[in-house]
């Protein structure tokens, strides 16, 4: 993580907070999240299966681009997280520079940009 990521404060306040869930299962047994980041690793299945989640969920889906998912977080071979707190969530949205990129779930507009 050479460059400075402008979202990553915000991923790291929800890891040390306890608002973020990390990996498939966590997030299949979750009942609310407000945003999904998936790692630009991740294989087509699991692609399809952060598509449902996020459907599910009723949440935007961001992919990360030019990093790996498991830096931001600090957990090896991470692909899936969710941030449960709303404010968190919109924070993150506002900062995402040329590091991510929205899947689904709406646009940046919606939330505040």
């Amino acid at each position: 993580m050479s460059e400075k990521i402008k979202a990553a404060p915000y991923i790291g306040f929800a890891v040390k907070a306890g608002k973020l869930k990390k990996g498939f299962d966590a997030l299949d047994r979750a009942k609310s999240c407000e945003l999904l980041i998936i790692c630009e690793s991740a294989s087509e299945n699991a692609l399809d299966k952060a598509a449902t989640l996020r459907n599910r969920l009723c949440c935007p889906l961001l992919k990360t681009r030019g990093i790996e998912l498991e830096e931001l977080v600090h957990k090896p071979n991470c692909k899936l997280v969710g941030i449960t707190d709303k404010n968190l969530a919109k924070a993150v949205l506002e900062n995402i520079d040329e590091n991510f990129s929205l899947v689904s779930g709406g646009s940046v507009k919606q939330y505040g940009r």
